[in-house]
Parts: C-alpha cells; sequence; structure tokens
C-alpha cells in the first residue's frame, strides 16, 4: 500500500493496514511526507454542517483518539487532520439553515440544544488536539494555506 496516497486507511503498529469507515459525508486520505490525513468533505444535500457530516466527523475524532492514544504509535504518525471542501467554490461550510428553519417552526428546542452542543463537542475535540500528545507549535499550518483548514485548531 502506498501510505501518501491511501484513501480510508492506515497502517497500524502491528503492520497491518485498518480500514477507516466508509463515511457518507466525506473521504480520507493520509500523507505520510506530513503526517496528515485529509478530509474531503461532500455533504449532501446540501454544502453545509449537517447531521450526518457532524457525528461522521465526531466518529473520525474518536476513531484518531483509539488508534493514537499510545503516544509511541510510529509507524502512522499523525500531525495534522486538514478539512478540505470538494464542492467547487465552498469551503467554509455553515450551519444546516434548513434544519435551523424547521426546528424553529417545529418548535423543537431540544433539537437546536443538540445541535448546538454537539458542534461545540466537535469544536472543542480540535482545541485539545483530541487529547493527544501532539504539539501545538509542530502542528501549525502557514498562513498561506487559506484554502484548508485542520483539525486541531490552534488558538
Amino acid at each position: 500500500m502506498n501510505n501518501s496516497h491511501a484513501t480510508g486507511s492506515f497502517k497500524t503498529t502491528g503492520g497491518e493496514t485498518e480500514k477507516l469507515k466508509g463515511f457518507s459525508q466525506f473521504s480520507t486520505r493520509y500523507d505520510a511526507t506530513t503526517g496528515a490525513i485529509w478530509c474531503f468533505l461532500s455533504p449532501s444535500p446540501s454544502p453545509c454542517i449537517n447531521r450526518i457530516l457532524l457525528h461522521e466527523l465526531l466518529e473520525l475524532q474518536q476513531l484518531l483518539k483509539a488508534h493514537y492514544q499510545d503516544a509511541r504509535q510510529t509507524s502512522f504518525p499523525l500531525h495534522y487532520v486538514v478539512l478540505a471542501s470538494q464542492t467547487p467554490g465552498v469551503f467554509n461550510l455553515g450551519g444546516d439553515l434548513e434544519l435551523f428553519k424547521q426546528l424553529i417552526q417545529d418548535k423543537d428546542r431540544q433539537g437546536l440544544t443538540t445541535y448546538a452542543h454537539t458542534c461545540v463537542d466537535l469544536l472543542y475535540g480540535n482545541l485539545v488536539n483530541l487529547e493527544l500528545p501532539i504539539d501545538r507549535k509542530s502542528t501549525r499550518l502557514n498562513s498561506s494555506h487559506t484554502d484548508i483548514s485542520r483539525m486541531p485548531s490552534s488558538a
């Protein structure tokens, strides 16, 4: 397997290949040169942070945390998680306005609260580097990378 373009898979410490779950709202690729996992977002039916994308990104965070919990993990080093849009001309995916509209019309305060808390959970995971032993200074991207974002975020 060519690690520099391993879509949806990665090598474990034992050398065997472990598949990442087939996500429906994004695809992944590991770049061994930079230690980056690229997430190519293609949310459907519209380019926004819908509930499915939100939950799949949280699931990816959990998979990464489980795999990298051991600081000695070196066969597949993680330095960046980069988010990139597959939607031409769109990167900054906002909230799901159709969902907001429906929840407001239905007076579903709990639904709005759940969506908001799930967004905060996702962002918090980024803020704390997924609680992994990643040196923040070594994970900053050059500011010239204006068309991509990455997890974990820098303060």
